[in-house]
């Protein structure tokens, strides 16, 4: 369930359309509305419905951006509406070598072809034709932050600082010590982009759209004696910035946290965004699973029979008290459950389980010993064959290394599956006997 549809309607597509759906409805509704289709007393009624299907669609093509639209609406993006020249940034890109704002299109040509899509004719001018396809918004900063198992559990405010590109103060951004100086880069036309072919295989050419390198995306050429001396007709410096958020309660292994326009600056545009992709480290004592925790607990083979009692220290500095009971019979890689003492989930006051695997310690025993146990447990049933009908084998002692390992540790991922996550607390112990059969 979307919190909201307003993006959705816009486009006329249901919450649940595919990508090629949405690239269908943009299509044919950015060419129905757009400027230089729609003259005179309708123009101002097109262009704001334009800007409006342009903010929709950029949005709702970005998996980033359309996961927290779905979850938070609106609000959440924390992103103003479209400006003409962002929609028609967006427009240009799309439509890709159809040139810059399309100048060189003819709308009148423009045919349904009866799957969806339209056939385009009059396409002159390439991309050099029209108004420049300017960048409308700053780099992306992707980065990469590895925190502990006890700050993804209780939460962690995060001071951190990035490098990134900003606006240069000496020339305010326009790349030059001279103002109007600047002249159109021959190589991309203006554009700021130029389209690369590449091989991606024995007859497959893809064909992408990258940032012109003659310019860096900016569409202009500044000459060598009117370059400014700071930033050298870039028009960015390096800087950093210090950014402050919050590691919420409940953060799984992955996830990514959006600071949205911290990142790079570009002139006249929004800045772009801090992308933080969370890393869970190991940890000594748990491990994650999810919503759920699992502790591997050592006790004695004694302490198995006649009950004990032990604590297990939390990942918030409590400590829990955890008896087994006397007559309880825990077995090697017998699983109990603590309910609602795994991580915290987000979005809730609710926490998942703590699932303990025992590990039966056996004790070394003297002669004397194994008399006093033979005198008090029950014997197995000796063999029903006879031995000389049986071949003569000798138990060797071996190591992890020579067993089958992989083939154990899938048994206790098929048990916890069974067991724990589909909480199936009171068959754990049977599982496990039936297992062990």
């Amino acid at each position: 369930m979307v919190k909201e549809r307003t993006y959705y309607d816009r486009l006329g597509v249901n919450p649940e359309c595919t990508e090629d759906e949405l690239k269908k409805a943009y299509r044919k509704m950015a060419i129905k509305y757009h400027p230089d289709k729609n003259q005179g007393e309708g123009k101002a009624a097109a262009e704001e419905k334009f800007k409006e299907i342009s903010e929709a669609y950029e949005v709702l093509s970005d998996p980033e951006k359309r996961k927290m639209y779905d979850q938070h609406g609106s609000e959440g993006l924390k992103e103003g509406g479209f400006h003409a020249t962002s929609a028609e940034d967006l427009f240009s890109s799309f439509f890709g070598s159809m040139g810059g704002g399309m100048g060189g299109f003819d709308f009148g040509s423009a045919t349904a072809d009866g799957m969806g899509g339209f056939t385009f004719g009059g396409m002159g001018g390439g991309m050099g034709g029209g108004r420049r396809a300017k960048q409308h918004k700053g780099e992306n900063i992707e980065h990469e932050m590895y925190r502990t198992l006890e700050e993804l559990y209780n939460g962690k405010n995060v001071k951190i600082a990035i490098n990134r590109d900003e606006v240069c103060k000496t020339c305010r951004g326009s790349g030059s010590n001279k103002p109007g100086v600047s002249s159109t880069c021959g190589k991309c036309k203006g554009s700021g982009s130029v389209f690369m072919a590449k091989q991606m295989g024995p007859g497959m050419i893809q064909q992408m759209q990258t940032k012109c390198p003659d310019c860096n995306g900016t569409g202009d050429k500044i000459s060598e004696a009117d370059k400014c001396s700071t930033c050298k007709g870039k028009k960015l410096v390096p800087g950093k910035k210090i950014v402050q958020f919050l590691v919420e309660k409940g953060t799984r292994d992955g996830e990514r946290i959006m600071l949205k326009g911290e990142g790079s600056e570009y002139p006249n545009a929004p800045s772009g965004d801090v992308i933080i992709t969370i890393k869970e480290k190991p940890h000594a004592t748990f491990k994650r699973r999810g919503n759920d925790l699992v502790l591997q607990k050592r006790i004695k083979l004694l302490d198995s029979i006649a009950g004990t009692s032990f604590t297990i220290p939390t990942l918030d500095n409590r400590k829990l008290w955890v008896t087994v009971n006397k007559g309880e019979n825990i077995k090697q890689g017998d699983m109990r459950i603590i309910e609602g003492e795994g991580m915290p989930i987000k979005g809730s006051a609710k926490k998942g389980h703590l699932a303990v695997i025992f590990d039966i310690e056996y004790p070394s025993l003297s002669s004397e010993d194994i008399k006093k146990l033979e005198g008090i447990l029950p014997k197995s049933a000796a063999p029903t064959v006879s031995k000389t009908d049986c071949k003569p084998v000798n138990l060797v002692k071996g190591s992890y290394s020579q067993q089958p390992r992989p083939q154990q540790h899938q048994a206790y991922d098929d048990d916890y599956e069974q067991n724990f996550r589909g909480h199936n607390f009171g068959n754990a112990a049977q599982a496990q006997q039936c297992q062990q059969q």
